[in-house]
């Protein structure tokens, strides 16, 4: 099994001082010892970044095969368990700023390749949509393989706290990972089609789908974990045509109870590079500014309902993650 050991993304090693900043509209919220405003944990964690670029497995019930991305802290252990789904047209070997972030601070993240991924022959459009109810059965196919997973990967055995598992994703990705958590949806004959899988504990969705397409301001009743909702103000769909505060939608109509949602200021759906494969060290400092946001919102909501973190959790719930001067924030919990 080929492995590859890669060198974590260090944000902010250009720009520790940038500033980012917000317009915070948090409803009944109060901390009468809020934390100092500012990014979460912002600069690459402590532990090495082990990644194995392919696992694959049979899922002889569907009969389909599934591949995956690896990837966890080279020792210690047990740490959470994240799954990661990409795009429409995306792959498992994207996001890199991200899961080097999130696994260097100790957590392990596997990507798996879905059926509209070009390295197993897929196509986005009409292909992709048809094939979404596979998604979160890709996901909680893995889940059931974790013991097969060791096996092809005998270093990983003893990192995963089997107890502690949240699913994320991007674009169409993040309607996979609201799907695992509870959300419903008229598919076919189907009005509402659920794939939850009770091992989810938290839901990050970035640059979500809101209504349509089968999928009504009722459907997101059943999330009732914790929800992390992300996109920008010039994050509109180029599919769709809808505007950016279609992708709100999740937290708008999810219930109420640890929703997140963040709008970033001039952000898209690239998450200033943090959200894509590439080397965001080659990026401006706009874009730095929003990487560095994005890394430190998640892993704060993370570190909240994964581990319990005080600290996490008060930035998260006083907005003071979010408070830091040049990029502009929307961020509100209810």
């Amino acid at each position: 099994m080929p492995h590859t050991t890669t060198r974590p993304y260090r944000p902010g090693e250009a720009s520790q001082a940038l500033a980012l900043g917000l317009v915070l509209l948090i409803p009944g919220i109060s901390c009468t010892a809020a934390p100092p405003d500012g990014l979460y944990k912002p600069a690459a964690g402590p532990l090495a970044v082990e990644s194995v670029p392919r696992v694959s497995l049979q899922d002889t019930k569907r009969g389909k095969e599934v591949q995956m991305r690896v990837t966890f802290p080279r020792e210690g252990g047990p740490y959470p368990l994240i799954l990661y789904s990409h795009y429409s047209g995306g792959n498992k070997d994207g996001y890199v700023p991200l899961v080097r972030h999130w696994v260097g601070h100790g957590y392990v993240v596997i990507q798996p390749n879905h059926s509209d991924s070009p390295q197993v022959g897929g196509q986005r459009g009409a292909q992709a949509r048809g094939d979404f109810p596979n998604r979160p059965l890709d996901m909680s196919f893995i889940l059931d393989s974790l013991d097969a997973i060791e096996k092809d990967v005998p270093t990983l055995k003893g990192k995963i706290d089997r107890a502690r598992i949240a699913a994320g994703g991007h674009y169409i990705g993040g309607g996979t990972a609201e799907w695992l958590g509870g959300l419903t949806r008229e598919f076919g004959q189907e009005k509402h089609m659920s794939r939850k899988d009770a091992r989810i504990q938290a839901v990050l969705t970035m640059s979500p789908t809101g209504t349509g397409q089968g999928v009504t301001q009722d459907s997101w009743q059943g999330i009732t974990i914790p929800m992390l909702v992300m996109t920008g103000t010039e994050d509109k769909s180029t599919r769709t045509q809808n505007p950016p505060e279609w992708r709100t939608e999740p937290f708008l109509y999810a219930p109420k109870g640890e929703k997140y949602l963040a709008v970033i200021e001039g952000g898209g759906g690239r998450y200033g590079g943090a959200a894509e494969e590439g080397a965001v060290e080659d990026l401006k400092d706009a874009d730095r500014a929003v990487a560095d946001l994005t890394l430190s919102l998640t892993l704060a909501f993370w570190d909240a309902y994964l581990k319990a973190d005080a600290q996490a959790l008060k930035a998260l719930q006083s907005g003071a993650i979010a408070r830091d001067g040049k990029k502009k924030v929307d961020f509100r919990s209810k």
